[in-house]
């Protein structure tokens, strides 16, 4: 009775993992320095939804998101950029393409904008991501929120 060697399947098994695309792990650095940047108001008690959106754009190129928020929530949104030392800037457009007056603070590889609408409405995230010398930076946006407590509100709102 023959028996196989151990190595050689361990061996193949390993050279299988390798050659199929979809075993090896990537890491999304945009999708990191976004969460990376929201730490401190999930310690606050905001709420991180699990999706998000990403991409690619060149550098000093600017891409637009859409949401829906709603009335009795402050909303962040949280954004990276994929090079180190990637400026990204967040800029928030009514449905008209004006901008709306929000809070924007940068960190390192991210920006976070800080948001309380008075309404419900759809709105556009506009990410800028900008580093000289690069043709080209990947993307994430990730969005949280927080219900209010307004004295002007009542459980009938």
């Amino acid at each position: 009775m023959r028996m196989c060697r151990p190595p050689v399947i361990l061996t193949a098994l390993v050279f299988c993992a390798w050659a199929v695309p979809g075993a090896r792990a990537v890491v999304d650095d945009a999708h990191s320095f976004a969460l990376e940047a929201a730490t401190v108001w999930v310690a606050e008690g905001v709420e991180l939804r699990h999706d998000y959106e990403r991409g690619r754009l060149p550098s000093g190129g600017s891409v637009e998101v859409s949401y829906q928020l709603f009335r009795g929530n402050e909303y962040w949104f949280f954004g990276g950029g994929s090079e180190d030392g990637v400026e990204i800037t967040l800029t928030l457009l009514d449905s008209e393409g004006r901008e709306l007056p929000a809070e924007m603070t940068q960190g390192h590889n991210s920006a976070t904008l800080r948001f309380t609408p008075d309404r419900t409405m759809m709105v556009r995230v506009q990410l800028t991501g900008k580093l000289e010398g690069l043709a080209a930076l990947d993307w994430a946006v990730v969005y949280g929120f927080r219900a209010i407590q307004r004295a002007d509100r009542t459980d009938e709102d």
